[in-house]
């Protein structure tokens, strides 16, 4: 049931972030953001860290849009989100084990609070499905496929979704290469299925970097999205807020 239901997705919507892609590719990463600040933010609104931080990419990315000219308002779009599939207890990272969910991203919602609740119903509701299982099953189908309906099928199902967006947890105390100090990472996730954008979340030495990866076609200027990171996060320590 699980796979129909994906299966029988709509497209994404047409917006800014989908269309033909070239074979330029922008990139740009954010100011470091205080991880302690995202945590205080998580644990004033029950939360969590990738609730919070996916809220404030679904922010950024509806602000951008809105300086596009895009009507933004009900507007959702879906992210492919990878998710580890290793046993808790393997150190060793054995194989190369991750699914891909689909995440909704309530960009119209311009409230940054009402977006932060919308955004835990949504992970709340993927972690107790069948989601991540499938997507598994789904990963590992398509790599016993020919080339040319493994393309086909990948295809198909990126279309459902506008962009991709991880998260991968660094280093927390800071290294040194050759005695310096190495101050901030990023790192960007390759884009598969004809998507054009991806979002990474990167936490280092107590810091989060989000960084943006995008076909020059869709999106010429990537910092224009990272940019509005730092934004969103303040809207999320405003008036409203129990920090």
């Amino acid at each position: 049931g699980t796979l129909a239901r994906l299966t029988l997705f709509d497209a994404d919507p047409q917006t800014p972030l989908r269309g033909e892609l070239s074979l330029i590719k922008r990139v740009a990463w954010s100011e470091p953001i205080s991880l302690a600040l995202v945590k205080q933010i998580a644990k004033a609104s029950d939360t969590t860290v990738n609730d919070v931080t996916v809220s404030v990419i679904a922010g950024a990315l509806g602000s951008y849009l809105r300086s596009k000219g895009e009507d933004t308002r009900g507007l959702r779009l879906r992210a492919m989100v990878p998710v580890n599939m290793r046993a808790q207890d393997d150190s060793e990272m054995s194989g190369n084990r991750f699914s891909l969910v689909y995440l909704e991203l309530p960009l119209g919602v311009t409230d940054a609070h009402e977006r932060l609740m919308r955004v835990k119903i949504e992970m709340d509701r993927i972690k107790a499905s069948m989601e991540p299982a499938v997507g598994w099953l789904l990963v590992q189908g398509l790599g016993l496929l020919p080339k040319r309906l493994e393309q086909m099928t990948s295809a198909f199902y990126a279309s459902k979704a506008s962009l991709v967006i991880t998260n991968v947890i660094g280093p927390q105390k800071r290294i040194y290469l050759a005695g310096s100090p190495i101050r901030q990472m990023a790192f960007w996730e390759p884009e598969s299925g004809g998507l054009g954008l991806g979002l990474s979340v990167y936490s280092y030495a107590g810091e989060v970097t989000i960084g943006a990866v995008s076909d020059r076609n869709l999106v010429p200027d990537p910092l224009e999205i990272t940019e509005r990171v730092a934004r969103e996060f303040a809207k999320l320590t405003g008036p409203r807020s129990r920090l």
